[in-house]
């Protein structure tokens, strides 16, 4: 990924999912000690949602800071429905 300044190594969580599943909240978290998650905006970013022509569409996030800082980082992606 380059953000203007040159490529950068981010991490990145991609998720296929059913479009039809309007109700289904997603929200991509991260955190490099498996108790302190981190969500939109602040510890990942939506780069973008790709139709699958198929009724499916994969979304893709990255991490907000490069790859190392911290030195490990889990993600993971949260649902929620009404």
């Amino acid at each position: 990924f380059d953000p203007g300044t040159g490529p950068v190594p981010y991490g990145w969580l991609s998720l296929r999912v059913v479009r039809a599943a309007e109700d289904v909240t997603l929200t991509a978290q991260s955190c490099a000690d498996l108790v302190t998650w981190s969500g939109e905006p602040s510890g990942m970013v939506r780069v973008g949602v790709f139709d699958g022509g198929d009724g499916t569409a994969q979304i893709l996030w990255r991490t907000a800071t490069p790859i190392g800082q911290p030195d490990r980082l889990f993600m993971r992606v949260r649902t929620n429905m009404p």
